[in-house]
């Protein structure tokens, strides 16, 4: 009989597996991210149904098992055994069922798994550098391709074929997120690593200094961020960002100076985005704090402004406490000086936010309220602004009514809901699948709860390789919303098990 207990950190059940009083999320994810996995005793492979698992070869049952287990995220986990996040979904969702001995040893390897359990030899001891690269999103488990003319055989079989190495986007990306963790634990970065990322910056370096150059770059990435997946862009802004700070300290006019740190501010809160919704909090904090000091040193308000209420936002749904998002969205409104600008729009809407999710509808309402009468006064280029991340446009302000409308019961969120649909760009996938889950939440707490949990599931396998903050955020809020009755249907227990993968 499997004892459970509570995680002294999240209040998740835990079992026998999970050290002391912490939950493996809390105590395991950064270190899967390096490269370390759970230290777990070895009776966890040699019982059932583990040991089964494995001696089947069955590798969907092994990481369903695993991640129950450890409550690992999917990418953590790919980390560990060499490979990416899609691949592990697929393998969890059924759509591969064929696997080569290198897949098979990779996971070995990884997971620490007793050789002889998978009809292999015992784990060889480490004489390579942990942090080596992966492969890009398109391979398996290891470095390598099946050659041309052989092809993917069924577990228990054995492909010795050699194959060409393979390196991508992916190992960069890996990679800039190895440094980054290195810089924020003060320990040294991973051979190797630094010059992986470096890799195109000497060419930017012989450049001379063009700013309309950067911030077009800043436009780009703006644009791209709400229609590509959580954590696309890490690799290029890395660079980017190193770049921007080599060139900022080699340059001596201090007008140039400044458009640098104020580039510098800008790359580092799309980082923080990007790292956060791949729940890379501490990296995150680390960016947002940069992002916060080259703003300021720049001595660009409406940028200060506007980086200080996106930390706050992000705060709000990943549970920041209301003391710090409250402290946030305040330096925002001082700093403004009431001058209009999308970075104030969005400080009176986390304001709003929070004052809803404490159940003060009242003090929502006044915030709403400030929110509306700033969005009134921005200048047309941010309510027009095209790449939906840097301004302000109509439909944001209709898909922030509806999300606090919703959040204190309002009647008015459905016409919000449906005027924000209306107006979202096309391609722009994340705002309209996370306004989808909005309308998800107001089916439910207006008594629609089939609909209301079907329309969830649908939009939450549709987004499976890209799990935003909101996305977590709005996911507990339709859980927390069903009535007592309504948490054993079918739609709800898929429901939470999609939430612990």
């Amino acid at each position: 009989m499997t004892e459970l207990h509570e995680c002294s950190g999240c209040g998740n059940t835990l079992n026998r597996y999970s050290p002391g009083y912490i939950c493996g999320s809390c105590a395991w994810e950064a270190r899967a991210r390096l490269g370390e996995p759970p230290p777990l005793p070895e009776r966890f492979w040699t019982e059932p149904p583990m040991s089964d698992a494995l001696t089947n070869r069955d590798l969907r049952a092994v990481l369903k098992i695993y991640i129950h287990v450890t409550q690992l995220t999917q990418e953590a986990l790919a980390n560990l055994i060499n490979t990416n996040q899609g691949n592990i979904s697929k393998i969890l969702n059924g759509q591969r069922r064929r696997y080569s001995i290198k897949e098979f040893e990779s996971l070995r390897d990884g997971l620490r798994i007793p050789g002889p359990l998978l009809g292999l030899q015992p784990v060889p001891q480490a004489t390579e550098d942990p942090y080596r690269g992966a492969p890009d999103e398109h391979a398996h488990f290891t470095q390598r391709r099946p050659a041309v003319g052989t092809s993917e055989i069924p577990s228990g079989t054995v492909d010795r074929s050699p194959a060409p190495d393979q390196e991508d986007d992916e190992v960069k990306r890996r990679a800039a997120l190895q440094i980054i963790t290195a810089v924020a634990t003060g320990t040294a970065i991973p051979p190797g690593t630094f010059e992986t990322v470096l890799s195109s910056l000497d060419e930017v370096l012989d450049q001379p200094v063009d700013i309309d150059r950067w911030q077009r770059a800043i436009r780009e990435y703006g644009y791209l961020t709400p229609r590509k997946p959580a954590g696309f862009l890490i690799r290029d802004l890395t660079a980017d960002l190193l770049a921007v700070s080599e060139l900022a300290h080699r340059e001596n006019t201090q007008s140039t100076k400044n458009e640098l740190l104020r580039t510098n501010a800008a790359l580092s809160t799309l980082m923080a985005v990007q790292l956060e919704n791949t729940e890379n909090r501490r990296e995150a904090r680390m960016s947002w704090d940069l992002a916060r000091r080259a703003a300021d040193t720049s001595n660009d308000t409406s940028l200060s402004v506007w980086i200080r209420s996106k930390e706050a936002e992000g705060g709000l749904y990943a549970g920041m406490p209301a003391i710090d998002i409250e402290a946030l969205t305040k330096e925002a409104v001082a700093i403004s000086k009431g001058t209009p600008s999308a970075g104030l729009v969005r400080a009176y809407a986390v304001q709003a936010g929070l004052a809803a999710l404490q159940g003060d509808g009242n003090s929502a309402s006044k915030a709403m309220n400030e929110m509306t009468e700033v969005f009134t006064k921005l200048p047309d280029s941010t309510v027009a602004d095209s790449t939906y991340f840097w301004g302000w446009r109509e439909s944001i302000h209709h898909w922030e009514e509806a999300y606090i409308f919703t959040a204190i019961g309002d009647s008015r969120a459905q016409n919000a809901t449906d005027k924000s649909f209306a107006l979202i760009p096309p391609g722009t996938l994340g705002p309209t699948a996370n306004l989808r889950l909005i309308h998800s939440l107001r089916m439910i707490r207006t008594g629609d709860i089939d609909e209301g949990l079907e329309e969830t599931l649908t939009t939450l396998h549709e987004h499976t390789q890209s799990r935003t903050l909101f996305r977590q955020h709005m996911t507990s809020q339709i859980l927390a919303a069903l009535p007592r009755q309504a948490r054993t249907l079918p739609a709800a227990r898929e429901l939470r098990a999609l939430t612990s993968i």
